[in-house]
């Protein structure tokens, strides 16, 4: 079942969406996971979306139209995620992302490139990809890199969120406010 982890001024709600399929529509999971992504319409305040998988990713999108889409999670969260959530987080797609969409979606920010086969055929400017119908406004991709990722809150309530190879050098700069990434070249 999903929960949430009230921080002060922030929520952190977390699907459990590992088995979701992505291939295929599944309607048994579009079911359960429609009546999780309706229950964030009770968090009060800023909210951040956690779950394994993302919905709509640029993952290998240089190769393979819809290649990072999941189709489960797009049939089951479409036009109920509520305005209060600020950003997606999510991990799976082996490669740093921060993606911003058309249709009033949040932000996602994917960061799953800690240690596996890294995905290498992501464009770094995914700006006009077009997932499930979805469209990505603006965003930065780090393909083929080992990585994490830190996110600071400023004093002004807005995010820094600092990418670094896995020995710690910087690789990127984003910041997020009013549900929107900003990231250098992007």
């Amino acid at each position: 079942a999903p929960f949430t982890v009230a921080l002060p001024g922030l929520t952190l709600a977390v699907l459990d969406v590992a088995e979701a399929e992505e291939d295929r529509v599944n309607q048994a999971q579009v079911a359960l996971y429609r009546a999780d992504y309706q229950s964030l319409a009770d968090i009060a305040g800023p909210a951040w979306l956690l779950q394994h998988r993302p919905t709509w990713s640029a993952s290998d999108a240089k190769t393979k139209a819809d290649a990072g889409a999941n189709r489960t999670l797009a049939a089951a969260s479409q036009e109920i995620i509520p305005s209060q959530v600020q950003l997606m987080l999510s991990g799976h797609h082996h490669t740093f992302s921060a993606l911003n969409y058309d249709h009033g979606l949040p932000p996602q920010l994917v960061s799953g490139h800690g240690g596996d086969d890294l995905d290498k055929g992501t464009r770094l400017d995914p700006a006009g990809t077009t997932i499930l119908g979805v469209r990505v406004m603006s965003g930065r991709n780090l393909p083929n890199r080992f990585g994490f990722t830190m996110l600071e809150r400023g004093d002004d309530g807005a995010w820094t969120i600092t990418d670094h190879d896995a020995h710690g050098a910087v690789l990127v700069t984003c910041r997020l406010a009013l549900r929107a990434i900003a990231c250098p070249g992007a």
